[in-house]
C-alpha cells in the first residue's frame, strides 16, 4: 500500500499540483478493481460465501478510510488554493 501511495504522490504531484494529496488518496483506492476480482474468485471457487465477504468488506474499507481522510483533512486547505488559483487565472495572472 505504501509503495501505491508513494508511486500515486509522485505522479499527482508532476500532473495535478494543486492537490495532489487529495489525488493520491482518492486514486489509491483500487474500489472497482478489487470488487470485481473478488466476484470473480468467489465465481471461480477459490473463496467460499465467508471469505468473500470478509474480503469484500476490507476492499470498502481500504476506499472509505482514505478517502474519508481526504475529505475530513484536505479538501478545504486544496479547494482554498485551488479557489485561489482561478481567481489569479481569471485576472489574467498565470
Amino acid at each position: 500500500m505504501i509503495s501505491k501511495l508513494l508511486g500515486l504522490y509522485y505522479f499527482n504531484k508532476r500532473w495535478i499540483p494543486e492537490a495532489p494529496l487529495f489525488a493520491t488518496l482518492l486514486l489509491s483506492a483500487g474500489l472497482t478493481v478489487g470488487t470485481i476480482t473478488v466476484q470473480l474468485a468467489l465465481d471461480l471457487g477459490f473463496l467460499d460465501p465467508s471469505q468473500f465477504s470478509i474480503t469484500l468488506i476490507a476492499v470498502l474499507l481500504s476506499a472509505i478510510i482514505p478517502t474519508s481522510i481526504a475529505k475530513s483533512n484536505l479538501v478545504k486547505a486544496d479547494l482554498e488554493c485551488i479557489f485561489k488559483m482561478d481567481e489569479g487565472r481569471a485576472l489574467g495572472n498565470p
